[in-house]
C-alpha cells in the first residue's frame, strides 16, 4: 500500500509542480497589473505621507505593463492632483505626452492645457514661463478653441506687468474668444462647457484690460463676469473675480467700492492672499473689518455688495 502512495505521488508530482509554475506565474502577472485603482489608492496615500518613491513605484508597476496606455497615465495625473503634488502631476503629463502616440491633436492640446495648469500653481506671477509656454502649445494645436484661448490669455495677463507685447497677445486673443462665444454651439460639449467658459472669460479680459490700465472697461466687464457665473460655480472662480474688480476699483481710485469688492472675494475665502494684499492697499479709511463668515454657495451678485 505504501509502495502504491509513493508511486502515486511521483506520478502526480510533475503536474502538481507545472500547475504551482502556472499559478505562481499568474498570481505575479496580477500582482504587476491588478487592480490598477487600489494601486493609485496607496499611492495616493503614500503621496499624503511624503512617501514620493513609493508612489512612483506603483505608478510604475502600472505603466511598465501598459506603457502607452492613456488611462493608465490619466490614472496617476489624478492621483497626484488629489493629493495636491502637482509637480509630480506635470512630470507625468510631461511623460504621457511623450509616450502615448496616439493622442489625436485636441486630446493632446487638453494635457498641455492641464499642464499649464499645474505650472500656473507651481510658479510665481511675474514669471510663470513653463505655464506659458504649456498654454501656448494647446492654443497652437487648436487654435479656434475658445477654452484653450482663455487659458493662454489668462497666463499673459496675469504675468503681465503693465502694458506691453503680452497685455496686447491676451487681450487680442480674449476678444476674439469672447466673440466667438457669442455664436451657437459647435458641439454638445461646448455647449455644456459655455455657461461657465463665458464668465471665466470675461474675468480674464477683464483682468488684461486691468495690466492694460483701462479701469473702466474692466470694471464693466468684470461685473459683467459675476453676474453671468452659474449659480453652482465654485469660489475660486468667483473670488478672482471679486478680486480682479477690485484691482480695478482700486487702481481708479474708488476705493470704497473697492473695498466691497475684495470684501466679498473675503466671503468666498476668509483667508485669500490678494484679496487680502489688496485690502492692505486700501486707503486706512477704506480697509474693511476682515472677518471669517461662511463662504456662500453661489456668487455675491454686485447688488448684495456689504
Amino acid at each position: 500500500m505504501r509502495l502504491k502512495v509513493i508511486n502515486l505521488i511521483r506520478a502526480v508530482l510533475p503536474a502538481l509542480l507545472f500547475l504551482a509554475v502556472i499559478y505562481a506565474a499568474l498570481w505575479q502577472y496580477k500582482k504587476q497589473t491588478q487592480p490598477t485603482p487600489v494601486r493609485y489608492l496607496v499611492a495616493e496615500q503614500a503621496l499624503r505621507k511624503g512617501d514620493t518613491a513609493g508612489a512612483r513605484q506603483d505608478f510604475e508597476k502600472v505603466l511598465h505593463v501598459r506603457p502607452t496606455d492613456l488611462t493608465a497615465y490619466a490614472g496617476a495625473i489624478d492621483t497626484c492632483i488629489a493629493a495636491n503634488r502637482l509637480d509630480l502631476a506635470a512630470e507625468y503629463i510631461e511623460l504621457a505626452l511623450q509616450k502615448v502616440t496616439s493622442l489625436n491633436r485636441f486630446e493632446r492640446a487638453r494635457f498641455y492645457a492641464l499642464l499649464a495648469q499645474q505650472y500656473a500653481t507651481i510658479e510665481s506671477v511675474p514669471n510663470q514661463k513653463r505655464a506659458k509656454e504649456a498654454a501656448k502649445k494647446a492654443l497652437d494645436l487648436v487654435p479656434e478653441d475658445s477654452s484653450f484661448q482663455n487659458t493662454y490669455g489668462y497666463i499673459l495677463a496675469d504675468n503681465a506687468t503693465g502694458k506691453g507685447p503680452d497685455t496686447d497677445a491676451a487681450l487680442k486673443i480674449l476678444r476674439a474668444a469672447l466673440s466667438s462665444m457669442k455664436g451657437a454651439p459647435n458641439t454638445m460639449a461646448d455647449a455644456a462647457a459655455r455657461p461657465l467658459l463665458t464668465p471665466l472669460t470675461e474675468d480674464s479680459y477683464g483682468w488684461a484690460l486691468v495690466k492694460n490700465g483701462d479701469y473702466a472697461e474692466a470694471i464693466t466687464v468684470l461685473t459683467q463676469a459675476i453676474v453671468d457665473y452659474p449659480q453652482n460655480s465654485g469660489a475660486a472662480e468667483v473670488k478672482a473675480t471679486y478680486y480682479h474688480l477690485g484691482e480695478a476699483h482700486r487702481l481708479a481710485g474708488q476705493f470704497q467700492e473697492a473695498r466691497n469688492a475684495y470684501q466679498n472675494s473675503l466671503y468666498l475665502d476668509a483667508h485669500y492672499p490678494d484679496a487680502l494684499a489688496g485690502i492692505a492697499k486700501l486707503p486706512e479709511d477704506a480697509k474693511p473689518g476682515v472677518q471669517s463668515p461662511s463662504a456662500p454657495t453661489a456668487p455675491v451678485k454686485p447688488e448684495l455688495k456689504k
